[in-house]
């Protein structure tokens, strides 16, 4: 029986309309009108009201001859906020509206991501942006920048692949009556981890939870306070800054265990060696019934590193401004950003398991049973110099 967390909150749950979301719905926030030309209101009546929705912020986010509108959509976090629920929130009979949502969302953050990684005047249009080598980007707004190439698709709890794992098992609290659930976040390299963290447990149903965050790197945290604030959704959220290698700082700013550890990728920063002891530490962070939820990928072959950071070049062309005619220098730009991506792949550790039976291996060690549910496959190259489909997985194991 997993450990309760009580509440005075005698109304525990809101309903849980992850993936069945249905119309009317009601969006947490409400796109609100912030200087441009249309109003948006809060309770969204039918499927064709969503899709007008989305379409309307398109045509907007698509006209390029207003640079103060590309300046306030790229800053004003309220439509971002609003389109993650929707992404996650119609994810089954209604996916199109998710993909919509979530490609338009990716669409808006490169904005983002291309100011952070190239020097310019925020009223400059997008054209006249100009990179100095003496002023490089930083590792995070590298990553901030693949993601929204990704379209979010690289991050913990994308909507197509959030409910085997993150979901099933927030769904499993509430059936135990776990009302306000505490949650610890192993490292992120980007606001899509937490963002889609926070969403997943308000979708869920919860009215309360506590989300800790926490990463080894001072960027990340910074832009996520900036971003999130101490509050997103039905969440409160608790940054530290902090490696888990450092055995006793994690005991002293984790003594309240975890219901859920949740983490994305996370073994592939760790050579094999060491994976052993990450799968222990997962375990000391949790109570009783806790779960430890993670993503990974499974590579049956030994990974070519340079053909694989080659591929990294070749999401330059997922810039979405880049389609646009009437962009002016697109050949450069999407050169620099083709650079950047090799930067990117080229720059961080990568050991994946390479088969399911070295991770059952590890989690049996503590005695965790592990508990992987088959999400996609992706191609990466291999050092024969051909592709390979490595699998990725949705792990779940229970204390």
């Amino acid at each position: 029986m997993a450990q309760q967390t009580t509440t005075t909150n005698t109304a525990a749950f809101n309903p849980d309309v992850y993936g069945t979301a249905h119309f009317p719905y009601q969006l947490f926030y409400g796109i609100s009108n912030y200087g441009l030309s249309y109003t948006v209101h809060s309770l969204i009546s039918s499927e064709d009201d969503s899709r007008k929705l989305l379409a309307k912020i398109k045509e907007d986010f698509d006209n390029r001859n207003n640079s103060q509108y590309m300046h306030e959509i790229a800053l004003d976090a309220t439509v971002e906020k609003e389109l993650v629920l929707l992404s996650h929130a119609f994810n089954t009979s209604n996916l199109s509206i998710a993909v919509s949502a979530q490609e338009l969302l990716g669409n808006i953050r490169q904005e983002k991501a291309f100011r952070q990684c190239f020097n310019s005047s925020s009223q400059k249009s997008q054209a006249s942006y100009s990179y100095s080598s003496s002023a490089k980007p930083s590792y995070h707004d590298l990553a901030f920048l693949y993601y929204t190439l990704m379209h979010g698709q690289s991050t913990l709890g994308h909507h197509r692949t959030a409910e085997p794992g993150y979901v099933a098992a927030m769904r499993e609290f509430r059936k135990n009556g776990i009302e306000t659930p505490q949650v610890l976040l192993l490292g992120f390299s980007s606001i899509y981890s937490l963002e889609n963290l926070a969403a997943m447990l308000y979708l869920v149903g919860f009215k309360q939870s506590e989300i800790t965050a926490i990463d080894k790197m001072q960027q990340p945290i910074e832009e996520a306070k900036k971003y999130c604030g101490e509050q997103l959704y039905n969440s409160k959220i608790n940054y530290q800054q902090v490696d888990i290698n450092n055995t006793e700082l994690i005991k002293k700013i984790t003594q309240n265990h975890f219901d859920l550890v949740a983490t994305h990728l996370f073994f592939t920063h760790f050579p094999s060696q060491q994976k052993a002891a990450v799968w222990q530490k997962a375990k000391e962070l949790l109570k009783s019934g806790g779960e430890f939820v993670d993503e990974e990928l499974i590579a049956p072959g030994k990974v070519d590193r340079d053909a694989f950071n080659d591929y990294f070049r070749t999401l330059a062309k997922e810039y979405y401004p880049s389609k646009q005619s009437d962009c002016q220098n697109k050949s450069e730009i999407l050169r620099k950003i083709s650079d950047l991506m090799f930067d990117f792949g080229s720059q961080g550790p990568f050991h994946p398991y390479y088969s399911l039976s070295e991770a059952y291996a590890h989690a049996s060690q503590f005695g965790l049973q592990l508990n992987p549910q088959f999400l996609c496959t992706r191609n990466i190259f291999d050092t024969s110099g051909g592709l390979i489909d490595a699998s990725m997985y949705a792990f779940r194991t229970k204390k």
